[in-house]
């Protein structure tokens, strides 16, 4: 007595577009193990939160390296901004080393 097949059509993996039936054995509701739709969406589901927890670390890391870059700019025109005012009691160049120090409390 020959075992009842799984009833998933599947691609013979040839240039042109044919199918066939699976030939493992059907264990529930007529679908082998790989093809049960219950099985299928479970991996689906767990290659789907794969992938959501790899983009999370993902743009954790850009995010980290733009926050970085956004302090490395500041830090940047802070000492600049504080170089000037040594150099220069002006009230532009103080105006200008105020603007600097309140962008950079944002970052710091």
């Amino acid at each position: 007595m020959e075992k009842e097949r799984c009833k998933k059509d599947v691609h013979d993996g040839g240039r042109w577009p044919s199918f066939h039936r699976c030939y493992l054995a059907a264990v529930k509701d007529g679908w082998c193990k790989i093809h049960h739709p219950l099985a299928e969406k479970k991996r689906n589901q767990a290659g789907e939160k794969k992938r959501r927890d790899e983009w999370k670390q993902r743009e954790a890391i850009y995010a980290a390296a733009r926050l970085h870059q956004q302090r490395s700019s500041l830090f940047a025109n802070l000492v600049a901004a504080l170089g000037s005012l040594i150099d220069s009691r002006e009230e532009s160049v103080m105006n200008n080393a105020k603007e600097v120090l309140k962008a950079a409390n944002k970052f710091l």
